[in-house]
């Protein structure tokens, strides 16, 4: 397990995948911050805002939080989405696994080695974003909430983790990039289009956990339904791993 740690890594490091996934929450999480606080301002230099009628009102820390969903629900997603791939593929479209397991390394460790990196690499780059953007908006705004945040941005880290692990377990079936990128991506477009069903058990199914975070902070939803879902979600994790470590015990290696 220590070898294939210590392969995973390397790689994670020597692609830049790990300062990329930092510096870019970093970036959005100040963006967000800053749209929200001075949109108004260069609106009102950019074009007359009472020429169309339109009222101007105060920014407030809800603004920017609205900014930050935004940003990571779409950008940030989206490039954990495709970068995962291209770490889940890598070895299979190297050609890499008839001499990775040419030694006496268990495939179960392999995915699990894989799994664990991806949580520990979203783990790192969501909780520097969470750090910079609290900074700046309570220097901004002069108020914010701490611990509905954090709880909320529990439940999108469980969405970026079922994001990965359906890719993991995708990248276990195929052997080129291509088909895992296209597939895991199909699989979000379907998570935002069921996320307009929210009724019934519909509404605690794992997909609205892209929405989720959100409607927390404002207050829509109840504690009890978010922390439901998120269960849910965490569950869905473990069968998703549980599948692509089967998927990959009975992969052929050439």
């Amino acid at each position: 397990m220590k070898t294939l740690f210590k392969y995973d890594f390397t790689y994670l490091w020597k692609t830049s995948k790990f300062i990329i996934i930092i510096v870019l929450g970093i970036f959005l999480a100040m963006l967000s911050v800053l749209t929200a606080y001075f949109l108004n301002d260069i609106l009102q230099s950019a074009f007359d805002m009472d020429e169309f009628c339109i009222p101007i009102t105060e920014p407030t820390v809800y603004d920017a939080y609205g900014e930050f969903f935004n940003n990571f629900t779409q950008i940030y997603l989206m490039v954990v989405l495709f970068l995962s791939v291209a770490f889940f593929t890598r070895d299979t479209t190297k050609d890499h696994l008839p001499l990775i397991f040419s030694k006496p390394l268990s495939r179960k460790h392999y995915v699990l080695s894989k799994s664990i990196w991806y949580i520990t690499l979203i783990f790192i780059g969501l909780a520097v974003s969470i750090a910079i953007f609290m900074t700046y908006s309570y220097l901004l705004f002069e108020v914010f909430h701490v611990g509905r945040f954090i709880v909320a941005m529990l439940g999108f880290y469980v969405f970026l983790l079922i994001i990965g692990h359906i890719a993991l377990l995708f990248s276990m079936l195929f052997k080129s990039y291509l088909a895992p990128a296209a597939l895991t991506f199909g699989v979000f477009i379907l998570f935002t289009i069921l996320n307009m069903f929210d009724q019934g058990i519909l509404k605690y199914l794992p997909n609205q956990l892209l929405q989720y975070p959100n409607l927390l902070l404002l207050e829509q939803i109840s504690y009890t339904t978010f922390l439901i879902t998120t269960v849910i979600g965490t569950i869905t994790i473990g069968l998703l791993l549980f599948g692509a470590v089967q998927l990959f015990k009975r992969k052929s290696l050439l």
